[in-house]
């Protein structure tokens, strides 16, 4: 599947814990390109009017191109 604008996603954050995410841009082509993405803060105490801050990723690769444990993306 390929990844677009609007998609739900995983992002697996750099403490490795999976996280709901959204993608607001994708950057290449193909099934693994990197995309940017906005998340829900895991810091409850991060709120404002509209509820609990969220926070952007840009530049994410996808799980195949990154060595790390974390900062990443899945399809869930």
């Amino acid at each position: 599947m390929k990844p677009e604008t609007g998609m739900f996603v995983l992002y697996v954050d750099e403490d490795g814990q999976s996280r709901n995410a959204l993608i607001t841009a994708v950057h290449g082509e193909g099934e693994t390109p990197s995309i940017n993405l906005v998340v829900v803060s895991k810091d409850s105490n991060q709120t404002d009017t509209y509820g609990r801050k969220i926070e952007r990723e840009t530049s994410q690769p996808h799980r195949v191109n990154q060595s790390a444990k974390g900062r990443y993306w899945i399809f869930p």
